[in-house]
């Protein structure tokens, strides 16, 4: 994919809602390229809630190009409507990072019907303004950890992404590491070593896509 010149508009939850994670990490590496970037998230998002706004409640996170990543935790605002954003400024492409919002991990089994619903939610979404969109799955987490990630639900979710998340194409995050080669804090989130390594590898990927 030629990134020079393209406008991208990046959507999701926590691994985008802090600087120096993964969000603000591709961010500049897409912008390095050439790529005229815009990054949105807010923690806990699902990805209804960029079609139906809500409030956040845990950190959120808007960058602009090469401006400074504006962060703000605690009670935050709204997230935005995808058709609001596109009808002021359209993107060629959408990037979306959630896969581990629908996930449900503190449950004993995955809701797939409710999943279904949120991505088809907002790809659908997405199909119908007719840009195009790449959605990056979840990375492997560690065992144990405060969000109660396992290797069993995270490689069910990413298997349920990839038929689920058309039109957008799929990214499997899990094949671009070994696993318990990245380290997390919490289980879930990365070290920031393990951000720089995920968002580069996804960077390839992107650069590869048709």
């Amino acid at each position: 994919m030629q990134l020079l010149g393209l406008k991208i508009l990046m959507l999701g939850a926590s691994h985008l809602a802090t600087p120096g994670f993964f969000g603000t990490i591709l961010h500049n590496q897409l912008a390095d390229q050439g790529a005229i970037v815009h990054t949105l998230a807010v923690c806990g998002a699902f990805p209804s809630h960029w079609v139906s706004p809500i409030q956040g409640n845990c950190g959120s996170l808007e960058k602009i190009g090469a401006n400074p990543a504006y962060f703000k935790l605690g009670k935050i605002p709204n997230t935005k409507s995808y058709l609001d954003l596109v009808a002021v400024d359209p993107p060629n492409l959408v990037i979306l990072v959630m896969g581990d919002s629908v996930a449900n991990y503190s449950a004993p089994t995955m809701d797939k019907k409710w999943a279904i619903q949120e991505i088809r939610n907002l790809t659908g979404t997405i199909e119908g303004s007719n840009i195009s969109c790449i959605f990056v799955g979840p990375p492997w987490g560690t065992e144990g950890g405060n969000s109660k990630k396992t290797n069993i639900r995270v490689r069910e979710v990413s298997d349920f992404l990839k038929t689920s998340v058309k039109p957008c194409h799929y990214i499997d995050s899990l094949k671009l590491s070994r696993l318990g080669e990245w380290e997390t804090t919490d289980g879930l989130h990365l070290t920031q070593k393990g951000y720089i390594e995920w968002a580069t590898r996804v960077m390839q990927e992107i650069q590869k896509t048709p």
